[in-house]
């Protein structure tokens, strides 16, 4: 089998929270020079960029506390139980496939 040298499973001394770290360090800095780039070329200034952030961050407020009211109503927390064992139910089949799935394909078990 052909590995990466970014192969995740080849140094099993670092521990897993730095490398993720690490990881979305370097992809932080890699889009944010992408960005730096294109607004250069004409995009919107940073100012605009905190502002729409600004907006984002407000109607997330909006939101949270629409669900934090609306949970109070105990038939919508009886709806999200019914809608949350729903989803769990579908991830477990779902699960349940893609292991039946590779044991099939899983060549240890045709010796």
């Amino acid at each position: 089998m052909e590995t990466h040298e970014n192969d995740p499973t080849t140094d099993q001394s670092a521990d897993p929270w730095t490398t993720f770290q690490d990881r979305f360090g370097s992809l932080s800095d890699q889009i944010k020079d992408t960005y730096q780039k294109v607004s250069a070329e004409g995009g919107p200034s940073g100012d605009d960029v905190r502002d729409a952030l600004g907006t984002l961050a407000r109607a997330w407020d909006q939101v949270a506390d629409s669900v934090s009211s609306a949970l109070q109503d105990p038939e919508v927390r009886s709806r999200v139980k019914d809608a949350a064992s729903s989803f769990a139910a579908a991830m477990g089949n779902t699960i349940s496939q893609l292991g039946e799935e590779l044991r099939k394909t899983d060549p240890s078990e045709e010796e």
